[in-house]
């Protein structure tokens, strides 16, 4: 068993596998929690990925007034609604291109400029599952033989 581990693909796929099964997880939450992290790089420009629906959103939110008081990196987690509103459904979002579940928008407010990424949970789950077989599957070359020079 300790042959399987040697070199840093296996590692490197047993660390994607991990990846993965985390998205997994995620994935199947979409179901009946949305949750996310959000990232606070000044007191007027926020960076979030939330997750909801099946669906990863990277947001970006640029405020006109300055937010005081607001934490550093915020965790956020609430039951998944039946028919919540979310700034990617309201009415006034410009969805710049959408293809399926892949999107990019905006929504615009007095107060606030949401810019967001939209991608299913399927499309980097299924990366990463593909890497990580190609890593833990394929057949490591041989370590090369060091062999003595013919002295005269």
């Amino acid at each position: 068993m300790r042959e399987f581990f040697h070199g840093w693909r296996r590692k490197v796929g047993c660390v994607t596998l991990v990846m993965g099964l985390v998205l997994l997880v995620g994935w199947m939450r979409t179901r009946v929690v949305q949750e996310g992290l959000s990232l606070r790089i000044s007191e007027q420009l926020f960076y979030s990925i939330a997750s909801r629906d099946g669906t990863l959103h990277l947001v970006r939110a640029s405020y006109t007034e300055p937010i005081t008081g607001a934490p550093l990196i915020n965790w956020f987690s609430m039951p998944r609604p039946e028919n919540g509103q979310h700034i990617t459904q309201m009415p006034a979002t410009r969805r710049r291109w959408q293809a399926a579940k892949f999107g990019v928008g905006d929504l615009a407010r007095p107060e606030v400029v949401f810019t967001f990424w939209i991608t299913p949970y399927w499309f980097p789950t299924g990366l990463i599952a593909i890497v990580s077989a190609w890593l833990l599957l394929s057949k490591p070359r041989p370590r090369p033989q060091l062999t003595p020079e013919p002295g005269p």
